[in-house]
């Protein structure tokens, strides 16, 4: 894998070189996963059962975001021998130990559950950070975009404070950031969009 490429700072955060930064596939570079692989997962996902998901903390979420659908996930076990998906999960967990080494050099143990997203039109998920309990293990957040930005509109994932900063829509563009940075997704007002995500785990921050 080539370098990473830190490109921004959270506002308010700490700044020094391992803490604070957030890292985003440029566009002028190939991304992270080809348009073969991002089809070979989502192909992969679309013969499974999605299940709804939900809100872990309802009564922090805003009145205006309660009755927004959270979309539909799949959970992939990090065991799983089906090499359809195997191989995703193993280039995941490289992608991930590779940026905290260059990045942040947070003190992580292992990948937690690696999960496909699918959002329909309506579907979104309200402004959130992931280091909450019962989640102190997280440390690292790491989105993938699996669908083409043509497939849909709306479902941004905006992450960070004042203002904003916006996931890339490319393909298999790969987003990352500590689990302390508050983010959420528009509601997708057409199409359907298909995303990645999981968290790199370890001791909590002290």
């Amino acid at each position: 894998m080539n370098s990473a490429e830190p490109t921004a700072v959270i506002p308010g955060a700490a700044t020094n070189d391992n803490v604070g930064v957030v890292y985003v596939r440029s566009a002028k570079r190939p991304p992270l996963f080809s348009d073969d692989e991002c089809d070979a997962v989502i192909a992969w996902a679309k013969g499974r059962r999605f299940v709804k998901r939900g809100y872990s903390q309802k009564n922090e979420v805003p009145k205006r975001d309660q009755d927004r659908k959270g979309g539909k996930q799949i959970l992939i076990d990090s065991r799983i021998s089906d090499e359809r998906i195997a191989w995703f999960v193993r280039k995941v967990e490289e992608i991930t130990f590779d940026l905290n080494k260059k990045i942040w050099r947070f003190d992580i143990t292992g990948l937690g559950t690696i999960v496909i997203l699918r959002y329909d039109e309506g579907d979104g998920f309200p402004q959130h950070v992931d280091l909450a309990p019962p989640y102190g293990d997280h440390k690292i957040g790491v989105f993938i975009q699996l669908s083409p930005p043509e497939a849909y509109e709306g479902g941004v994932l905006e992450y960070g404070i004042a203002p904003a900063g916006k996931a890339p829509r490319r393909r298999g563009a790969v987003l990352a950031f500590p689990a302390w940075v508050p983010h959420h997704v528009t509601p997708v007002r057409s199409g359907t969009r298909y995303a990645a995500a999981c968290f790199a785990l370890g001791p909590s921050f002290r």
